[in-house]
């Protein structure tokens, strides 16, 4: 039985009608990552790191993790100490997938500099 993007839709769409309360709170936990008390102080540091983002050559990261960040680790080993998967670590290293924010930020602290200048290697 084949579903097409109907069906799907119709299942979310029982889904959330079926379970507002867990669609509630991923929607609490959502806004609890990423906004503050403030509110706008985490959405404009959100908003100046899209831009970033934007500008980065992932190329050039993608060579880094295959030269530097590899250097004497195992894929798996990389990916245990960020916290990921190992999948995630061939799809950055394919070009595939992009890594998160918080992934840019775990290797920053694992070469042990500031996270701006981490990312300023992959400036276009």
């Amino acid at each position: 039985m084949k579903t097409g993007k109907g069906d799907i839709k119709a299942q979310k769409q029982r889904y959330r009608e079926r379970h507002p309360d867990l669609i509630k709170a991923q929607k609490q936990r959502y806004r609890e990552r990423h906004l503050s008390e403030s509110g706008k102080e985490k959405s404009r540091i959100v908003k100046l790191s899209l831009a970033l983002w934007e500008e980065l050559d992932w190329n050039k990261f993608s060579n880094y993790l295959s030269s530097e960040a590899l250097k004497n680790k195992t894929r798996g080993k990389l990916a245990e100490e960020l916290g990921i998967s190992r999948d995630s670590v061939f799809a950055y290293l394919a070009g595939r997938r992009r890594p998160s924010y918080d992934v840019l930020h775990r290797l920053a602290d694992l070469e042990g500099v500031e996270y701006d200048v981490f990312v300023n290697r992959f400036k276009r």
